[in-house]
């Protein structure tokens, strides 16, 4: 019998259910959306806390930080390499206001969206 914490095999249903999973989340019409883990975890007919473990253990990330993850990406690029408002990146990359995303990217990233663009900027 397997101890609690023990890391089991998944079935190939949810190794599909990981793949999946991982396109979906950075599909470009996606990403840019709220998104809340529920809704991806009842899109894949799995419970919330089941999908949260069986990604972290295919990818060594949890949902949120990969989503997290991709977003700061997407943001850095546009930060760099366009003139769009740091309110319209925030909407861009899924943020409702562009408050909540200069206090995430700097969480990210150590420098505030306008650090980064002076640092980086092309």
């Amino acid at each position: 019998m397997p101890k609690p914490g023990d890391i089991q095999p998944f079935s190939p249903q949810h190794h599909i259910a990981v793949q999946t999973l991982h396109r979906q989340l950075p599909h470009k019409e996606k990403y840019s959306e709220p998104i809340t883990i529920d809704e991806i975890a009842g899109a894949c007919g799995l419970n919330r806390s089941y999908l949260t473990r069986i990604f972290k253990h295919a990818t060594g990330y949890t949902p949120q930080s990969y989503l997290l993850t991709y977003r700061m990406k997407k943001a850095s690029a546009l930060l760099k390499d366009s003139n769009e408002s740091i309110a319209n990146i925030a909407f861009l990359v899924g943020y409702s206001d562009a408050y909540t995303f200069s206090k995430a990217f700097k969480r990210c990233k150590e420098l505030s969206p306008t650090e980064y663009r002076a640092k980086h900027a092309r």
